[in-house]
């Protein structure tokens, strides 16, 4: 089935070649129900699909991101959506129609397709209910630690994965923590799909996850997950969450933050003394991955009109994270290859800062202060993942 809706204008500036349409009820029903919302251009379906939101404001050439009750749409050829006279309409794809059920019974290639893209997705499940679980507790075990009683997730995304699977691997209590609105319940078939793919990985899991799904107070039908918070449409340095976390932990999330100093600093609050802090952040310019330093060249008044990242460095962060009071465990940086642009692909990674820096000094004299006087060294560290403790 495919039913094409169209939106409505005038759409909202989300800044650069951003807008936002509201997705109108009967495409909010269908998406609910599992179907799949692709935006198409004067009857031509764009993309990429499920495109980071900085991406679209960035790179626009019509990528979009269908988010919650509304789309992030952008045009094919960098015009203005609300004035280019062209049509933009959502476009519903009903993904359980027999001869896609079909084909996907009878093509692995078709399913690992579809798996690796759904990696790259915002809040996909491959990426965030597998893939974020899996790294985050190898690197505690790769330092002897268990799996935390109690854990919190900043940026955590409108549907809490990260945070349902933890839970399905024994810990008791979850905060999930986000700016935007985070899901609290969802149709009991979702909660049994998630369980029934645990059980391919970890039948044990699958068998928790299954356990503690309960009846969701939301007259629905629905259910929810027994020890799953929510503290969403708030910055986590103001959020009312009450303290004794094992573990506190994010993904690409911290670059982000307006007030970092804050943001730590209530981390090492929450923490029971000899917790952990893991977090992944990425240090480039988000607009575009190819020239990851742009913004070292703006001044700060040049910045602010942007302001996505905080602009911070890893000897910043780590830094911060020892004068709040932290015992730094573990490090890994990420630089950029011989050759390479600054996209995922182009990046190496490394217990040590990179013996020969790529930023050279031509390039670090196009930085305005205080980058152009850092070390090439520490300028040329695109990622910082970071192991911190609580003594």
């Amino acid at each position: 089935m495919l039913q094409s809706v169209p939106l409505q204008r005038p759409f909202v500036s989300a800044g650069g070649h951003a807008f936002v349409a509201e997705i109108p009820v009967e495409a909010r029903q269908a998406l609910a129900a599992g179907c799949v919302g692709l935006v198409a251009e004067d009857g031509k379906v764009v993309g990429p699909a499920e495109a980071l939101h900085d991406h679209i404001r960035a790179a626009g050439r019509g990528a979009f991101s269908v988010w919650g009750t509304h789309v992030y749409l952008s045009s094919t050829d960098y015009s203005n959506c609300n004035q280019n006279g062209r049509g933009y309409a959502l476009l519903i794809v009903d993904v359980g129609s027999p001869a896609l059920r079909e084909a996907l019974a009878r093509r692995d290639d078709l399913v690992l397709d579809l798996l690796h893209r759904n990696r790259e997705y915002n809040n996909s499940v491959v990426a965030n209910f597998l893939g974020y679980h899996q790294v985050t507790t190898s690197h505690l075990r790769r330092h002897g630690l268990a799996t935390p009683r109690a854990a919190l997730e900043l940026g955590t995304g409108r549907t809490p994965y990260t945070a349902l699977r933890f839970l399905a691997a024994g810990v008791e209590r979850f905060v999930a923590n986000d700016v935007q609105t985070i899901e609290r319940s969802w149709p009991a078939a979702r909660l049994r799909q998630l369980a029934g793919l645990l059980d391919l990985v970890d039948q044990d899991a699958g068998e928790r996850l299954r356990a503690r799904t309960v009846p969701a107070a939301d007259g629905a039908g629905n259910v929810t997950v027994r020890g799953l918070e929510i503290a969403d449409r708030c910055p986590f340095e103001q959020a009312p969450i009450g303290g004794g976390f094992d573990l506190i932990f994010s993904t690409s999330v911290l670059e982000h933050v307006g007030r970092p100093r804050q943001v730590v600093e209530r981390m090492h609050e929450l923490l029971w003394s000899g917790g952990h802090v893991w977090h992944c952040i990425d240090l480039r310019d988000h607009r575009d991955f190819d020239r990851p330093l742009d913004f070292l060249r703006l001044t700060v008044e040049q910045y602010a009109a942007i302001d996505t990242e905080n602009r911070l460095r890893a000897s910043d962060w780590l830094d911060l994270f020892c004068d709040c009071g932290f015992e730094i465990v573990d490090r890994q940086y990420s630089t950029l290859r011989a050759g390479g642009k600054g996209g995922n692909a182009d990046l190496v990674h490394a217990s040590v800062p990179p013996a020969t820096p790529w930023v050279d000094d031509a390039l670090r004299a196009t930085f305005q202060p205080p980058f152009a006087a850092m070390d090439a060294t520490d300028l040329s560290i695109l990622g910082l993942t970071v192991l911190c403790r609580k003594p």
